[in-house]
């Protein structure tokens, strides 16, 4: 396990290895806004978009699409859940931040299916419990699943952290890259 200083740090150096994919999944874009307007870009947005020649969105809530299309930011956006499969093939799924929003037994048997559907997955979760309900009327933003890197490591995955664990803004990375 590699431990980083900040998630700012952590995505940086992590996405550097993350080279010259064709077709990326983002899975949920963080619009967190109850007017489904999107306030920021997508965490790992900005460095993805050099590196990548097409990067797609799916996202679960249909409210915020209107805002993620407003902002251009991606080249298709998909309704549905990552639970049920990918809207197409994919040479990377992206997911940050959106682990913890499954619940945990789903999560797993769906970590250790991921690499079946795309080569290379990415994703980002908080480090251990990281309390949040409904938010925006959105019942898919609160938190069901309280993770630790040895959930993924179990599964084959590559993981590092920042942070200290149960705290706000700690951390994990996770990933395999075939």
């Amino acid at each position: 396990m590699i431990r980083y200083s900040s998630r700012d740090e952590q995505l940086d150096v992590l996405l550097k290895k993350v080279l010259n994919f064709n077709k990326v999944l983002y899975v949920g874009a963080q619009v967190n806004n109850k007017r489904g307007k999107a306030r920021r870009v997508p965490t790992g947005y900005k460095a993805l978009k050099p590196i990548c020649k097409t990067i797609d969105c799916l996202e679960i809530f249909e409210p915020y699409k209107a805002g993620l299309l407003e902002k251009g930011w991606f080249d298709n956006i998909f309704i549905g859940d990552i639970c049920d499969g990918l809207p197409g093939e994919y040479d990377l799924v992206f997911w940050c931040h959106g682990p913890e929003h499954v619940e945990y037994s789903k999560l797993m048997e769906l970590l250790s299916e991921l690499p079946k559907w795309a080569p290379n997955v990415w994703m980002a979760c908080p480090w251990g419990v990281s309390k949040q309900g409904v938010l925006n009327d959105n019942v898919y933003e609160k938190h069901v699943s309280y993770l630790v890197p040895e959930d993924f490591e179990n599964l084959g995955y590559e993981v590092s952290v920042s942070g200290r664990r149960n705290r706000k803004g700690s951390n994990i990375v996770a990933w395999i890259k075939q």
